[in-house]
């Protein structure tokens, strides 16, 4: 499956610096431009956005894998200021045998440890299921350990268990 480059998303981070007690205006640091490693046209990479510290949580719905169109990732960046990388694509989430259309990272959701990524058209069962319900949805949950040392500012990635 081959996609033009031409309408692909793009997520800008800014970051603001606060003076010492206010003395003086705010200033706001270049922003950071985030792009998926293999994001694609009308993918929506950026639609939705979750922040939590050095993390960030990005959403790309129409995000096509090899076997579908339009069934969705959800992007893992952290930010690493110790060593001058600043953010890093750490993984892509996505559905194993997601069917055309899902759009799973409609939505994404962090709190502490859990990730939450909603797919709005994912279907419940196989069609001839008794519980077989097309395009009902669904929010997939992840629960992950962010950092492998004791401080947050590290920004390593230990382990973002996927269902793919």
């Amino acid at each position: 499956m081959t996609k033009r480059l031409s309408f692909l998303g793009l997520v800008l981070l800014l970051s603001l610096a606060l003076p010492a007690a206010w003395a003086a205006p705010a200033d706001w640091f270049p922003p950071a431009r985030l792009f998926a490693d293999d994001g694609g046209r009308n993918d929506l990479f950026g639609s939705a956005i979750a922040l939590q510290g050095d993390v960030a949580i990005i959403g790309a719905p129409y995000w096509d894998s090899a076997t579908a169109d339009d069934v969705g990732a959800a992007y893992v960046f952290t930010f690493d200021d110790q060593n001058g990388v600043g953010w890093i694509q750490r993984a892509r989430l996505a559905v194993a045998g997601a069917r055309p259309q899902e759009l799973f990272g409609w939505d994404v959701a962090l709190a502490g440890n859990t990730l939450a990524v909603g797919a709005p058209h994912a279907w419940r069962g196989d069609p001839g299921d008794p519980n077989f319900a097309s395009e009902t949805g669904a929010v997939y949950l992840f629960s992950c350990l962010l950092y492998t040392s004791p401080s947050p500012r590290d920004g390593l990635l230990s382990r973002m268990p996927s269902s793919a």
